[in-house]
């Protein structure tokens, strides 16, 4: 009889664990969600607006761009680390920089009247819904 050690029974049952972690990070880090970990939001629709809340903090008003085409709306920034970059030494590293955007889908809105307010890092829309969205109910008789 054959022993077969542990740690090779593990391997092929488990997998590597250090491969899976590895394989793990990536998927988060590039995964749809990833976008909306570095911009949470909130949404309220009632019957003639859509309000979003952003978090958008350690960003510059003029490196956020709002977009809206084909009933989806996009907000967009990009976040400089604001200091000269110099080799760190990191033990550990969270602070996310660079471009990153998040693609709502908000339907038919009246993107001519929305209004925009960006104030200690979170960013305020509202957006009104065009005339032919507006929820209408229809009477019986």
């Amino acid at each position: 009889m054959n022993l077969i050690p542990y740690k090779k029974i593990y391997q092929t049952v488990c997998g590597n664990p250090f491969s899976d972690s590895v394989s793990q990070f990536f998927e988060e880090c590039y995964s749809k969600d990833f976008n909306s970990r570095l911009l949470p939001l909130n949404i309220e629709n009632d019957d003639t607006a859509i309000t979003i809340t952003a978090e958008v903090p350690g960003v510059e008003k003029k490196d956020i761009k709002i977009d809206y085409q084909d009933g989806a709306l996009t907000i967009s920034a990009e976040k400089k680390e604001g200091v000269e970059k110099k080799e760190k030494n990191y033990l550990y590293r969270e602070i996310a920089e660079g471009h990153f955007s998040r693609q709502i889908k908000v339907g038919s809105i009246d993107f001519e009247k929305a209004e925009g307010e960006y104030k200690d890092g979170i960013l305020k829309l509202l957006l009104p819904k065009a005339e032919n969205s507006k929820t209408k109910q229809l009477v019986l008789k």
